[in-house]
């Protein structure tokens, strides 16, 4: 199973998140993925117990530069899992390698 590059992977243990590019679904668009851990949010209650959070989405590149909305943020995904060994068959699932995830600045996450 592969796994993150040492600097990102202590990054992700520190509690920090880390992202990624893919390849978005639509021509001019941009497509990031991102993977959080916990914070509870007492305004969200119906989400699944989870330990991280994977965020998948697009951007089309006209809204950046400029302020986006989150009606401007398409094909939206979010997964949930509950340790690290069901986030790295999630990512496989998805066919995303996690040696490929970075600093979120390296990236140019817009969030």
């Amino acid at each position: 199973m592969k796994q993150f590059s040492l600097p990102i992977y202590n990054r992700f243990k520190n509690g920090d998140f880390i992202a990624l590019e893919l390849s978005a679904s639509t021509t001019g668009n941009r497509r990031w993925m991102a993977i959080y851990h916990y914070v509870e949010n007492p305004v969200q209650r119906n989400i699944p117990a989870h330990k991280y959070s994977i965020y998948d989405f697009e951007v089309s590149e006209d809204k950046l530069g400029d302020y986006f909305s989150p009606d401007d943020i398409t094909h939206r995904k979010r997964y949930y899992v509950d340790s690290e060994q069901a986030l790295f068959l999630k990512l496989g699932e998805l066919n995303v390698d996690p040696a490929l995830f970075t600093y979120p600045w390296k990236c140019d996450y817009p969030l």
